[in-house]
């Protein structure tokens, strides 16, 4: 059974707590080699919004907001299309974003309805046309964890 000094009763109503706590003292652990929930490796679930995302005129400048990333790390921010199933073009000239301490971060994009687009490896596609494109145009920002987007149209 862990050692718990006197005066220190603890309340507990965490279940996840309970159940480690058990699993501790069941296997003769420490209360401080449990780690808690607040101390476990944080998840990442990159986010990205747009603003304004709709009827957008031919050529616009949107803010793009991104929450939930890696800190500190720099980002690409770009307009993409998905030209066919799994198959993304994006505009050949990206913003870079770096990412405050909490994985947050904020930049302006100008965007286009018809644009000039290219493969990840370069190659170039063509021009895609955001209103004809059949699987649509978005807001596109690579990571770690895969591509975050957010879909933007125009008028």
């Amino acid at each position: 059974m862990p050692f718990v000094p006197h005066g220190m009763i603890m309340n507990f109503k965490s279940t996840p707590m309970k159940i480690a706590l058990a699993a501790a003292a069941a296997l003769g652990l420490s209360m401080t080699a449990v780690p808690t929930v607040t101390a476990q490796a944080r998840a990442f679930a990159p986010q990205v919004t747009v603003v304004p995302a709709t009827n957008l005129a031919p050529t616009a400048i949107v803010r793009v907001h991104m929450t939930g990333f890696k800190p500190g790390k720099s980002v690409v921010v770009q307009q993409c299309a998905e030209v066919s199933a799994g198959v993304y073009a994006c505009d050949n000239d990206p913003e870079t974003e770096t990412l405050n301490d909490k994985g947050d971060g904020s930049s302006a994009v100008r965007v286009h309805r018809e644009f000039e687009a290219h493969l990840d490896n370069g190659d170039p596609v063509g021009t895609v046309n955001c209103n004809t494109t059949e699987l649509g145009c978005f807001v596109s920002v690579p990571n770690s964890e895969g591509r975050t987007t957010a879909p933007i149209d125009f008028q």
